[in-house]
């Protein structure tokens, strides 16, 4: 008679008990994408489209204009109110998380035209995200999915 005996075998069970757990709820991996694609955001205006190759500038008649009503304010800033709610700063802002998807942006729709251009306006993207965030955020599921601690 051969007896075979796997030690380990609780552990392994729990393990694979967590990963199947975890790919039910992704929302603590979701919240940390939150935080980041934020981070990008207030990084996306600072810069005025740094992860796009920089925005266009404004017209001249335009930029004139602005820079009476309101003095100092950057590209995309007339209000702040499209960069507050991209932020996560405002009630414009987008942030939906369920357990298995999540949604991010903005309510004001001058943040699609932006994006897009409309009309004369030309497209000045407030959204740019990397393939270098996206595989970011990947890694941020695959560790959270593996148990690899607090993400």
């Amino acid at each position: 008679m051969i007896n075979i005996t796997i030690t380990g075998a609780e552990a392994i069970s729990s393990r694979i008990s967590g990963i199947i757990s975890r790919l039910a709820d992704l929302t603590p991996a979701f919240e940390t994408i939150r935080g980041s694609f934020w981070d990008i955001e207030e990084e996306q205006f600072s810069s005025e489209g740094g992860f796009s190759g920089g925005w266009q500038q404004l017209s001249p008649g335009y930029d004139a204009w602005k820079k009476t009503v309101a003095p100092g304010m950057p590209i995309l800033q007339l209000s702040g109110d499209l960069m507050r709610s991209l932020t996560g700063q405002s009630d414009g802002t987008i942030a939906e998380i369920s357990p298995m998807e999540a949604r991010f942006g903005t309510s004001f729709s001058r943040g699609l035209e932006h994006q897009t251009g409309k009309d004369r306006l030309p497209a000045r993207p407030p959204l740019e995200i990397t393939d270098e965030h996206r595989q970011q955020w990947v890694q941020l599921i695959e560790q959270y999915i593996n148990g690899g601690g607090a993400v």
